[in-house]
């Protein structure tokens, strides 16, 4: 089966594709051009399954789209962690509006067949100190 990660340049990205190339699946590593790969696994590592770099943006409709191209799974763990940004409309851009792109993405792609979405433990927000689950409501936006 052919999965793109979005985000695969990240933490859990980069681990993402690492298991999935490891249990026989090909793999298309979503990254911007500036993104530091090298979490990413290298070929030693991937053996039978093939790792593959899309390049693009999950802001930039057009190259998302193309990434998506004959993708049966997308895995999408981009985000911006970082609340703390002097221009919060870049959170906002990149984690709702890439999340709505990848929704926009999957029902103009003929073989997707599934969106996977990771979140982040950020867009909880502060939770006092105590556990929270999914009923925890951020308000800090």
């Amino acid at each position: 089966m052919k999965v793109l990660v979005t985000g695969a340049s990240g933490f859990l990205g980069g681990r993402l594709c690492d298991a999935l190339l490891r249990h026989g699946h090909s793999v298309r590593a979503f990254v911007r051009r500036t993104s530091d790969i090298s979490s990413l696994p290298t070929p030693s590592h991937t053996a039978a399954a093939a790792l593959e770099l899309a390049y693009g943006d999950v802001t930039d409709y057009p190259s998302l789209l193309a990434a998506c191209s004959g993708c049966h799974v997308v895995f999408h763990a981009a985000a911006i962690v970082e609340s703390w940004l002097p221009d919060p409309s870049e959170f906002l851009s990149v984690n709702v509006g890439g999340l709505k792109n990848v929704i926009q993405a999957y029902k103009e792609t003929a073989k997707l067949e599934k969106i996977v979405y990771t979140s982040s433990f950020f867009a909880l927000g502060s939770t006092h100190g105590y556990t929270a689950d999914e009923s925890q409501v951020n308000t800090s936006f």
